[in-house]
């Protein structure tokens, strides 16, 4: 670790527990923004609110939420409680924004217990040095790089010095997707 801090390495975002399966405000003659608001958050392109959810609803009647995690997917939106955006907070983010997203049961009436907000990245940084981490390129020929899941060590993943720059924050979910 460098004397100005480490670099936090998760495989949360791969965990398939913290995918919950919801429905959105969304009508169905704009789902083709809402594709395109999952690409550009996928690339840490910001957008306003009005393009995340603004409701999201249980997809299943026998399926009942007490809360929601305080990290997941929800729609196909990362969302975070609000205990989970109060620590962020503490960071400097950059363009990333916490959008208010209110949780209902199936029913669209029952509320979710908790308070939650679209976690809107608004930045990336391309710091990778996959030629000194231990990582795996799945598709060869191709700018994507995995970890292998399981058990992360120190020093697996290698970045730039840059990588302490600016923001806290920085997600590259695909580096093989068209700019938004």
């Amino acid at each position: 670790m460098s004397k100005q801090g480490g670099v936090w390495v998760s495989g949360a975002m791969m965990d398939s527990s913290l995918i919950k399966s919801a429905k959105m405000d969304v009508d169905d003659s704009n789902l083709d923004l809402v594709v395109e608001a999952q690409r550009c958050q996928g690339q840490g392109n910001p957008l306003p609110a009005d393009r995340y959810p603004q409701v999201i609803f249980g997809m299943f009647p026998f399926k009942k939420n007490k809360k929601l995690p305080d990290f997941c997917n929800a729609g196909g939106f990362w969302t975070v409680s609000r205990a989970f955006a109060d620590v962020l907070r503490q960071f400097n983010l950059g363009r990333t924004r916490f959008y208010p997203v209110q949780a209902f049961q199936f029913d669209r009436k029952t509320p979710i217990e908790g308070e939650y907000f679209t976690l809107a990245f608004g930045e990336t940084k391309d710091t990778l040095l996959p030629e000194l981490s231990r990582l795996e390129r799945p598709y060869p020929g191709q700018d994507l790089w995995h970890l292998q899941l399981g058990a992360y060590k120190d020093g697996d993943v290698v970045l730039a010095p840059s990588a302490f720059d600016g923001v806290a924050c920085g997600w590259r979910q695909d580096l093989t997707m068209p700019s938004c």
